[in-house]
């Protein structure tokens, strides 16, 4: 269970993985174990959220067809679109719309345009609801992500975690992209 001002520490289990532990500190949680996990695919665009240790598959998200960059979310039989809104500037934009269960507008953004930092803002009224900070002191923990979502359910509280995962999902691969020459302009010469 997600809480509404529930803080999560990420565990980098591979180059693609994530053991989600309660609370900021990976040393407080070692403890205990891992509540979720997070399984981002490396050979396709699929990520899953799932229980520890139980297994059980909360959502899944994958990118829409015909497109690397606009994803939907997965909750059960509810879909929710995460998309730019713009074709043309979907693969460098830093910001993703979606709409929460409950019927909220929100925003998925990219805080720094040097550190992988996003936000997650509730437009109606430009409330942050969500945040992610990257750790770069660990190798072991690669950051938190807070809540700040008080009166949302769990299906809100699942889709916003989902915002924040895909946008540290869309983050890896431009890294990637960009490390590999493969973007615009790399890899001439």
């Amino acid at each position: 269970m997600l809480e509404e001002q529930g803080i999560y520490a990420f565990r980098n289990k591979g180059s693609s993985s994530f053991q989600i532990f309660p609370g900021s500190s990976l040393t407080a949680a070692m403890d205990s174990p891992p509540i979720f996990f997070v399984k981002m695919s490396i050979w396709s665009s699929k990520i899953v959220l799932r229980t520890e240790p139980q297994q059980q598959v909360i959502a899944t998200s994958m990118t829409k067809k015909l497109s690397w960059t606009n994803y939907d979310i997965f909750i059960g039989e509810r879909a929710i679109a995460v998309d730019s809104h713009s074709f043309w500037s979907a693969m460098w934009s830093s910001k993703r719309f979606f709409t929460l269960p409950s019927g909220l507008k929100c925003v998925a953004k990219r805080r720094s345009k040097t550190m992988m930092s996003f936000v997650v803002t509730e437009l109606l009224n430009n409330t942050i609801i969500a945040t992610y900070e990257p750790t770069s002191y660990s190798y072991r923990k690669a950051g938190a992500l807070r809540l700040f979502a008080v009166g949302h359910d769990q299906l809100d509280l699942t889709a916003i975690f989902m915002a924040i995962v895909i946008m540290i999902r869309i983050d890896k691969d431009t890294q990637a992209g960009i490390a590999s020459g493969a973007v615009a302009g790399g890899g001439g010469g």
